[in-house]
């Protein structure tokens, strides 16, 4: 259990720090002139408890020289890291209409990635931190697993004593 709490930090940790990488690097890109193609909302599923989100779609052209690209990276990380997204959404789409001209922040070492807002978010730095303590609480769930819970977190009698159980 406690492998699989850590290993979890871990990838979300992981997930933030490369956002926030990538968003720092984004800043000092080059620029290219490019066009927004689509801006939509879009209606995330949700999957058994989790309830469905929204996310602002953006696709953009962009081209390099001779060569045309299509993008579609708004930011690294979510603008907003609370609720459905629905706001977060409406606040993209709303801000990249379609056919607008737009600087397109592109990855000199592969033209192919590319975003319209360079930068670090909050929801990256927010997953590394989360990560980060649930690593922590992992560590804690390993250090302590022969520790019995006491009765008012459900342990009973028998936890706290295993010889008078026996």
């Amino acid at each position: 259990m406690a492998a699989v709490v850590v290993g979890f930090g871990v990838l979300l940790g992981y997930s933030g720090a490369a956002d926030w990488y990538a968003g720092v690097q984004s800043e000092s890109w080059p620029t290219a002139p490019g066009t927004v193609l689509v801006s939509e909302v879009v209606r995330i599923s949700g999957h058994g408890r989790v309830a469905h989100g929204y996310r602002g779609h953006v696709e953009y052209r962009y081209r390099i020289g001779t060569r045309a690209y299509v993008g579609d990276r708004v930011s690294f990380g979510r603008e907003w890291v609370l609720g459905d997204g629905s706001e977060d959404a409406r606040r993209v789409v709303t801000r990249f209409q379609g056919a607008q001209d737009v600087q397109v922040h592109y990855d000199p070492s592969d033209p192919d990635r590319a975003v319209l807002d360079p930068g670090w978010t909050w929801s990256a730095m927010l997953r590394v931190a989360t990560g980060l303590i649930i690593v922590l609480v992992g560590m804690l769930l390993r250090r302590f697993r022969s520790v019995p819970l006491p009765r008012w977190l459900g342990g009973t009698p028998a936890d706290r004593n295993p010889e008078a159980a026996a």
